[in-house]
């Protein structure tokens, strides 16, 4: 579970830092100065990527490939960031601190805004994408976008730091909701008898007995 999520995060977010340290350092080269990265999906293919890095110092190049061997590699996110730093200060970027305070609170707005779309939303396979980044957030402290392809392993890594009753409740929903989704039927039934039980662990996802 927790590698599948690593591996979004490299694919997403890491794929787009390393667009934006090419960027930087291509402004004075072969990127133009107007090029920007649209937010939430890669704007550069792989062979893009590397045709831009040949052309720049060597130093800078080699702190760039060790990057791009990382998003290659696809299962640690701790390294990805490591490598990211290098290859900003080779680039000649200060990458800001995180700010504690302003992280704290962004957080609490991200756990206050899902819950109220959860408590509103009413159909099923909205509220298991919302419920899974919500009750993630409260136990990891985590803010993750996550799309539906990584909500089974997002719940796998739940496993442990949650209630059993609970766990057991997000596997079953999740399976219902693919079900759903797949056009059978039968599954519509258990999603609406559940939806209560599944904002009941979304308020309290680590005492929660449902």
């Amino acid at each position: 579970g927790e590698l599948g999520l690593q591996r979004h995060l490299l694919k997403s977010f890491g794929a787009e830092a390393y667009d934006l340290l090419l960027l930087f350092q291509g402004v004075d080269s072969s990127v133009p100065a107007t090029w920007k990265p649209p937010g939430g999906a890669p704007p550069l293919m792989p062979a893009q990527r590397e045709e831009l890095r040949k052309d720049f110092p060597a130093d800078v190049a080699e702190a760039l490939a060790e990057v791009s061997q990382t998003l290659k590699d696809g299962a640690d996110a701790a390294a990805l960031l490591d490598k990211v730093e290098a290859a900003a200060a080779a680039t000649g970027q200060r990458l800001r601190r995180l700010d504690k305070k302003a992280e704290k609170a962004a957080m609490a707005d991200f756990k206050k805004n899902l819950a109220a779309q959860v408590a509103a939303e009413d159909k099923p396979p909205a509220a298991l994408s919302l419920a899974v980044p919500l009750v993630h957030a409260q136990v990891h402290n985590r803010a993750l976008n996550m799309p539906g392809k990584v909500l089974g392993a997002a719940i796998k890594s739940l496993k442990g730091a949650i209630p059993d009753s609970a766990q057991a409740l997000l596997e079953a929903y999740h399976v219902a909701v693919v079900e759903s989704l797949q056009g059978k039927s039968e599954s519509e039934a258990f999603l609406a008898d559940n939806i209560a039980k599944l904002r009941a662990v979304c308020e309290a996802p680590t005492t929660a007995e449902v």
